[in-house]
């Protein structure tokens, strides 16, 4: 009976550029697996054990292909099966304003800032509270008064840019009280329910 690889995955097999995936392979008979670029002839880009995962952090997409290192009978065929990983392309790092001075109670709209449009197919941006893509989504992005908030450019693959910082500061604003003492009326004669103005 003729050996033969019987499965061939990916931990991730759609990626985005800086990102790894584990690659696989099992052999009925546990013999080593060698991997190729090309589908016939080339040189082995690594070998592993069946069944052990190998590191793999490619920046475009790509076809790995596994062949068994050994056969049982020589009469027996050796074909290479395909592993595709599809590797997605980061949007460019977003641009806005880096301060905008407000005061202490006021709230303003974080998108307003923004400066340029999203850069990959659909696209979107993203504001964060912080510098990692797992850091929490700004509540109400329309809402916000004085912080640091972070710009994210999302693809429609999933793939994040890195992020542009938006520092909010809060300053005390003078508030106008009138304490003059002396007014002047507008009215020197005054009747029942007129009004006044000062």
């Amino acid at each position: 009976e003729c050996n033969s690889i019987t499965s061939v995955t990916a931990s991730d097999d759609n990626i985005c550029v800086g990102e790894l995936s584990m690659v696989k392979a099992i052999s009925s008979d546990g013999s080593d697996i060698k991997w190729y670029l090309t589908p016939t002839g080339g040189t082995p880009l690594f070998t592993t054990r069946s069944n052990e995962e190998y590191k793999v952090e490619p920046t475009t997409n790509i076809v790995y292909y596994a062949e068994l290192s050994t056969l049982s009978d020589p009469d027996c065929p050796n074909v290479r099966l395909p592993l595709v990983i599809q590797v997605n392309a980061r949007p460019l790092n977003p641009t806005c304003s880096e301060s905008v001075d407000i005061c202490s109670d006021e709230k303003i709209n974080l998108n307003d800032y923004i400066i340029n449009a999203v850069t990959t197919p659909g696209g979107t941006f993203e504001w964060r509270t912080g510098p990692l893509v797992t850091d929490p989504l700004v509540a109400s992005p329309t809402s916000v008064g004085p912080g640091e908030y972070y710009l994210f450019e999302k693809s429609g693959a999933g793939c994040f840019s890195n992020p542009a910082i938006l520092n909010v500061k809060g300053k005390t604003c003078d508030k106008f009280i009138d304490i003059t003492l002396r007014k002047t009326a507008d009215k020197r004669l005054v009747a029942r329910n007129d009004v006044v103005t000062y």
